[in-house]
Order: structure tokens, then sequence, then C-alpha cells
């Protein structure tokens, strides 16, 4: 975060924005729970194929360097960001799942071995650590 402080993810999600030109989806977006606003990065926007043009206090975005096909126009606030807001086209479903399994925890710890996660979880030194994560995963 920009104060320093870190925060969890809870799960990555895909951002589909329809325009003039199609569908246009900016994959691998972090869902951070307790967030007041969620964030979506300039670079990001670029990685996925947006263009924007920023001018006095505000930000164009357009759907590819044409500048033709204006997305949204988003006015810039005191404290230096771009708030937008964004309505779903229709009623949506929306599901996310988590999965914490050894492996994955395993993978998060820098390849730590199991028995070394489980006194990790005992002594309550990580959060996020789960009983259900010593149920067989075969």
């Amino acid at each position: 975060m920009g104060t320093g402080e870190i925060v969890s993810v809870a799960g990555k999600g895909t951002l589909m924005i329809k325009t003039k030109l199609g569908k246009k989806h900016i994959q691998e977006l972090m869902l951070v729970p307790g967030l007041e606003e969620n964030l979506l990065s300039v670079g990001h926007m670029m990685e996925h194929g947006c263009y924007l043009v920023f001018r006095e206090n505000m930000v164009d975005v357009y759907d590819d360097q044409s500048l033709r096909n204006l997305i949204v126009r988003v006015q810039m606030t005191n404290n230096i960001c771009f708030p937008l807001t964004m309505m779903p086209a229709s009623d949506l479903v929306l599901k996310a799942s988590v999965t914490h399994c050894l492996q994955t925890w395993h993978k998060r710890l820098g390849h730590l071995n199991e028995r070394s996660i489980k006194l990790l979880e005992n002594q309550g030194m990580v959060h996020g650590l789960h009983r259900y994560l010593w149920i067989n995963e075969d």
C-alpha cells in the first residue's frame, strides 16, 4: 500500500469492460478484503491495452491508442486519486473461493517443510493457516 501497510490478498479476478470495440478484460485483479475502495493501477490498465491521457485534473481512458473510443473520463480528487464507480451491466452472481492446502502454504513459505509449517500454525505465528490443512490432499 502507499502507506507502507501490508495487506492480504484473498483472491484474484477479472474485470470485464464493455466498449464500442468489444469487451476488454483486465485480468489478475487482486481482491483485498477491508479496503474501502477498489484499486486499479495505471500500469495494469496499460498492460491490458488501455490508453490513458492525463490532463489538468482528470484522466481519460481509451480503448486503444487511436483515442477514438473513450471508455471513461474521471475527475481527480483532493487526495490525488481518480475515483471511479463502476456498476454491473446486469445482475451478476460472483463467487470466489480460496483453497488453502498444504502445498500452497509450502510454496508461499519458501518451500518450508511440513513439520515447520505445523509449528508455525500451532504457535499462531502465521495468520490464515487452518486445521483442515492436515486432511489428506491427494
